[in-house]
């Protein structure tokens, strides 16, 4: 019955059949990852006891969250360059762009630490989070990002494991990494002792947070590398300039336009932090979570499809890339009205999540949250469809704009209207060109 269902629904078109798989898959694991996230929140609360020590820790991940894109776009480079290889059964061409990749990654990552090392202990943390040292000293704050980075150095090498299972269309695996770290972590977490102090905690987290992203990693890529891939595992040998060059040629690209959408987007909580205070950030992650969890669950849906519309445009196969964006399109807008839809809601939402903790809703944040997401959403699509054709030239244009109208705007905004929901505006107003213009230039492309 099952079968003879998706039969109807999608034919027997194996790329729509692959698209599904990775779907539902990805679906189910994340819907287990925002069950983890929820519970998380009231979690980090509990145990750090102060909001702006909470606020801190979430600036903290923020900003290396950006830190973690800094990879010259070499995963995105290879997961589109490997698509070839992978579909042909070249084990030779696949080995050769893995382990150009990986070398290429390594030497980034020990480049990156190296400044970094030297840059950290000279400064000033307490003044870049806008606190005092009567609550954490500028030793601590360096220690903390200091324990946090090395992880995250780890794992910029470790995660090209995630482009390797996009470009083999097992886009549900980095999901699963994902949750497994955030169910490690939460173990973690609720396991802690409270009756510590600040201090202590911060520098617990900071080395718990880093081994539970590193472990699932450095698992998935010893299994695939004696499995699936045993014959085009990395090696030096293997290296080769001409690879390299054609990864980071794209990966250039890529990486300009990940680095424009980190600024605009997480960046959040630091202009928060830094134009409002630190403890503002905690009602903008309440407000944020629940307003992105439509998108994320969007993205889900999208990941697959980016390294499938790679693969139909090699093999000529317009036609199909066509169907799938006017699905996506229909789609966008159900979810542009879930987003609006949770808005009546949202007051009971909160007080079930957080208890006597509870903000209380302000219904004008929460229609431009809802707006916000929206334009994330959409942005999702056009993106997933032009980062798959490899034609990201106005992508790159109006993300460098984004970025430079996105600061000072949300700095005006903030001084204007004495808050921080100024921040979420100006990133409205850095979207909404791009959002416009992007489409056009798909449906002129598709048709030609």
């Amino acid at each position: 019955m099952i079968n003879n269902l998706l039969k109807k629904i999608i034919g027997n078109d194996i790329k729509d059949k692959i698209v599904l798989k990775n779907i539902i898959l990805s679906f189910g694991i994340r819907g287990m990852a925002l069950a983890l996230a929820l519970i998380k929140m009231p979690m980090y609360i509990k145990y750090f006891n102060n909001e702006e020590i909470l606020g801190i820790w979430f600036t903290i991940l923020s900003i290396l969250t950006w830190i973690f894109n800094f990879d010259l776009g070499i995963g995105n480079g290879l997961r589109n360059k490997l698509v070839k290889p992978i579909e042909e059964k070249n084990e030779l061409e696949a080995r050769k762009y893995i382990s150009s990749g990986y070398l290429s990654i390594t030497i980034v990552t020990i480049l990156i630490g190296t400044i970094l090392a030297i840059i950290i202990p000279q400064i000033n943390w307490n003044s870049f989070f806008n606190t005092t040292t009567n609550l954490i000293s500028n030793n601590t704050f360096s220690n903390v990002i200091f324990t946090v980075l090395i992880g995250l150095l780890i794992q910029f090498i470790l995660k090209l494991i995630n482009s390797i299972f996009y470009a083999l269309q097992k886009s549900f695996f980095p999901g699963l990494l994902n949750f497994i770290s955030e169910l490690l972590l939460l173990i973690v977490i609720m396991s802690l002792n409270k009756d510590i102090t600040i201090t202590n905690k911060l520098e617990i987290i900071a080395i718990s947070y880093s081994l539970c992203m590193i472990v699932p990693l450095f698992i998935a890529n010893i299994i695939m590398f004696t499995t699936k891939l045993k014959n085009s595992k990395p090696s030096i040998k293997y290296f080769s300039t001409r690879y390299a060059k054609l990864i980071l040629t794209l990966g250039g690209m890529f990486f300009w336009i990940q680095i424009m959408y980190m600024i605009i987007v997480n960046t959040n909580e630091y202009l928060i932090t830094w134009f409002i205070g630190p403890k503002y950030v905690v009602e903008y992650q309440i407000y944020y979570k629940i307003f992105s969890m439509v998108g994320t669950l969007f993205t889900l849906m999208l990941t697959p499809m980016w390294s499938m519309v790679t693969k139909a445009l090699n093999n000529n196969d317009l036609e199909w890339i066509q169907k799938l964006y006017n699905k996506l399109i229909k789609v966008t807008i159900l979810a542009i009205f879930a987003e609006f839809l949770i808005i009546p809601f949202l007051q009971f939402l909160i007080n079930m999540w957080l208890g006597k903790n509870a903000i209380e809703v302000n219904y004008w944040f929460s229609i431009i949250f809802a707006i916000s997401g929206s334009l994330m959403i959409w942005n999702g699509v056009i993106s997933t469809i032009v980062n798959g054709l490899g034609k990201l030239k106005i992508q790159f244009v109006f993300m460098t704009s984004g970025v430079i109208i996105n600061i000072p705007l949300a700095y005006i905004l903030c001084n204007l209207l004495n808050s921080w929901i100024g921040v979420v505006l100006a990133n409205i107003v850095s979207f909404m060109p791009y959002c416009i213009i992007q489409p056009i230039f798909i449906k002129k492309y598709i048709n030609n």
